[in-house]
């Protein structure tokens, strides 16, 4: 509102006031649309306990212009995971995301319009996996959604969010309710480290990394755990 008021007062000129415009007419609508289908899934059909999952135990794939040695730095990967309330609003919510996605790609004021890739469904026992394909094949780096009777999970890696499906339907496996911290500096140091090793190949300076990676030497696993329990606040 505020950015309309000033380019109708003039500031710009006439070029500023085309292009917000073309903003207001072409981008607008679908990003409205993007945001009222993702604050549906988020605040309707989620319950409130989740995970927020970032690990290094993923394999890099063999991506266009990686250094030597690239293939060996463990890979980033992370999902959110959240208890499922209303499996049938996420697909409804899903598919309005889709479409607006899709009106925006069309209407994007570039030279060539974009079309979206068909979305890729992929079942692997209790957990259904939706994903666009990539240049290259890797389950560790695949952005995607997937659902199980229970939980939603959204992140970088397919392999990550069937491994947590997996433990998670393992018989007597508890969910403990409330916000779980478990952060390993070991893994981080090693991460550290063998990022340094290939950027020095190239030549780069690599200093701050190995001062990083020595500085969380002393360290090594951080746990905490937040819960409500009669109306008050626990942790530990």
């Amino acid at each position: 509102a505020a950015t309309k008021e000033v380019i109708g007062a003039g500031v710009g000129g006439e070029k500023a006031a085309e292009l917000f415009k073309l903003v207001d007419q072409a981008v607008l609508p679908g990003v409205l649309e993007l945001y009222d289908g993702t604050k549906t899934i988020w605040q309707k059909a989620l319950g409130n306990d989740g995970a927020f999952i970032l690990d290094v135990g993923g394999k890099m794939p063999m991506l266009p212009g990686l250094p030597p040695g690239g293939q060996d730095v463990p890979l980033p990967r992370l999902t959110v995971l959240h208890e499922m309330k209303n499996r049938a609003l996420i697909g409804v919510s899903w598919q309005n995301i889709e479409t607006a996605l899709q009106k925006l790609a069309k209407q994007a004021p570039l030279p060539q319009p974009l079309e979206l890739p068909q979305a890729i469904m992929r079942q692997k026992g209790p957990v259904t996996s939706h994903a666009y394909a990539l240049p290259f094949e890797s389950e560790d780096l695949l952005p995607c959604v997937s659902l199980t009777d229970k939980f939603f999970m959204l992140g970088t890696s397919r392999a990550l969010q069937n491994q947590w499906a997996e433990s998670l339907a393992q018989p007597g496996k508890a969910v403990t309710a409330g916000t779980r911290v478990k952060l390993s500096f070991t893994k981080l140091r090693e991460f550290l480290k063998a990022f340094a090793v290939v950027r020095g190949q190239g030549g780069n300076d690599v200093s701050a990394l190995k001062q990083a990676a020595k500085w969380l030497e002393p360290l090594e696993v951080l746990e905490l755990r937040k819960w409500s329990e009669g109306g008050q606040g626990r942790g530990v």
